[in-house]
């Protein structure tokens, strides 16, 4: 049990949501003694929703993620898994039937509706007391993005706050091709405008 304890604290002191959901993927293949974990986001795409990994673990493997820059229409779509469908339509866990190990998908909820799905393969059926931790662990990882969400948009406009904007901003641009010089230097000239246009207003 201490184990989790600290596992929700270091949950709640991330505001990276990709972090959060590696950490909380983490936790769940250690607490299940999984085979091999995979959390999927789901991402619209007109001709039907597509499937981003977020994290993919297996034993004494690092943790694998999808590109982030593979165009949604290169994803796997949703009806190309079996039973991702039924599990993000009904909302319910799926335990799948066939030979050897066991696969078991639990539906990741945002406050409005289910945001992706998590594979589970273990060599025996997950238990009802492991189905309600998960459970448990999926609600702690919701509340916490809900959280998250009201924190970084401002109440009036829904936009996002100045503290989150220059986080993501900072992050993509280090992350980009332009290099953070650059960045430096568009952040900067945003900065010198924007009292501009309040000063004329």
């Amino acid at each position: 049990m201490p184990n989790l304890i600290n596992f929700v604290a270091d949950m709640t002191g991330q505001r990276d949501r990709d972090l959060v959901e590696v950490t909380v993927a983490d936790v769940m293949f250690r607490l299940l003694k999984a085979r091999r974990l995979s959390w999927w986001r789901l991402i619209e795409h007109p001709q039907g929703a597509r499937l981003r990994l977020m994290a993919g673990l297996t034993s004494n493997q690092p943790v694998a993620m999808s590109d982030p820059h593979v165009e949604p229409e290169d994803l796997p779509r949703v009806d190309e898994h079996e039973g991702f469908g039924s599990c993000v339509d009904d909302n319910v866990p799926l335990q799948l039937s066939g030979g050897g190990a066991k696969v078991t998908l639990f539906p990741v909820n945002s406050e409005r509706e289910v945001v992706g799905v998590v594979e589970v393969e273990t060599d025996a059926a997950v238990t009802e007391a492991q189905r309600e931790l998960v459970d448990g662990l999926l609600r702690i990882h919701r509340n916490h993005l809900a959280l998250l969400d009201y924190s970084e948009h401002d109440t009036l406009t829904g936009l996002l706050n100045r503290k989150t904007f220059d986080d993501i901003f900072a992050r993509r641009v280090a992350k980009s091709s332009i290099g953070p010089e650059y960045g430096k230097e568009i952040e900067l000239v945003g900065r010198r405008r924007i009292p501009r246009l309040d000063e004329t207003t």
